[in-house]
């Protein structure tokens, strides 16, 4: 896992290697930053696809599903709690750096 100020430089390098390219998430810390890369990738007919992990998490996936099939209803309210156990200092911020995790969940 690389700091995610350092995504952007990274994922250019790759991409100008002519390599389909997976970036953790945030992609990068800017949306030009992010619009780059894209084009990029568009125009060197590469993939490029961010890492959203969490929706693979196996209590994520089955809490969706149940939403889905109705079986819980429909929500009203989400409430997400984030813990920092390495104490590593976010380069972006909590909402770019982990609560992008419970955006992606909430849809």
């Amino acid at each position: 896992c690389t700091p995610a100020s350092t995504h952007f430089a990274i994922a250019s390098k790759v991409l100008g290697e002519g390599l389909n390219t997976f970036v953790e998430k945030p992609m990068t810390t800017t949306s030009k930053d992010g619009e780059s890369l894209i084009e990029m990738a568009r125009k060197a007919r590469k993939i490029l696809t961010v890492g959203f992990i969490e929706r693979f998490n196996p209590s994520i996936s089955d809490l969706k599903k149940m939403f889905t099939e109705g079986r819980l209803g429909a929500p009203i309210l989400l409430e997400f709690h984030r813990e920092n156990r390495r104490g590593d200092v976010l380069d972006v911020g909590i909402v770019k750096d982990a609560s992008v995790h419970d955006i992606d969940t909430a849809r």
